[in-house]
């Protein structure tokens, strides 16, 4: 059966979007309480991870390759909290579509059961003799 879940397409955003993303998670997840009551991350500590990788991105842009790994790693510990939001948006909706968007994220539908697995094929016997 197909449920919603938070899509997480910031981790293919051009690298100028995901900074205007991040700032409508703070003003979408943080705002929305209920259903947000208890944040996986402090909206201060989110906060400053937006505000380093936009001056990271400045940097880099303005600065060059020497700027380069400053900049990923701010990415890196962005991408790293919009997954651990996520996962609670997701966890706290349970497919509800408008909990999704008031996360600040869209909701995209998936199959979410392990029953989907194909099981492993038994082989009784191999005839070896022909």
């Amino acid at each position: 059966m197909k449920q919603s879940r938070c899509n997480r397409n910031y981790h293919r955003m051009k690298i100028f979007e995901r900074e205007t993303f991040g700032s409508g998670i703070l003003s979408n997840y943080y705002v929305s309480n209920p259903p947000f009551t208890a944040p996986v991350i402090p909206k201060a500590d989110f906060e400053k991870l937006v505000s380093d990788y936009n001056i990271a991105l400045i940097n880099y842009k303005n600065g060059g390759k020497a700027q380069k790994g400053y900049w990923l790693m701010a990415e890196h510990l962005l991408i790293e909290a919009l997954d651990r939001i996520a996962d609670n948006v997701d966890e706290v909706a349970d497919g509800n579509e408008d909990i999704i968007f008031k996360g600040g994220f869209k909701p995209i539908k998936t199959y979410r059961s392990i029953h989907n697995i194909p099981p492993v094929p038994e082989i009784e016997k191999i005839d070896r003799d022909g």
